[in-house]
């Protein structure tokens, strides 16, 4: 039931992120391989970050 998105791929992700912490934020985004799910999804964290 349901599905799952990468945190950096969908909104919902996107937003919940954007209110974490700085030291969560930079915890999780280490963690991250940023794999394309589409064109137009980031795969770079600095450019994630930045948006």
């Amino acid at each position: 039931m349901g599905n799952r998105s990468l945190v950096y791929s969908s909104a919902l992700g996107k937003i919940i992120l954007a209110n974490l912490t700085l030291i969560t934020q930079t915890d999780i985004l280490r963690k991250l391989n940023f794999a394309k799910a589409k064109d137009q999804t980031f795969n770079d964290a600095h450019l994630f970050v930045h948006h």
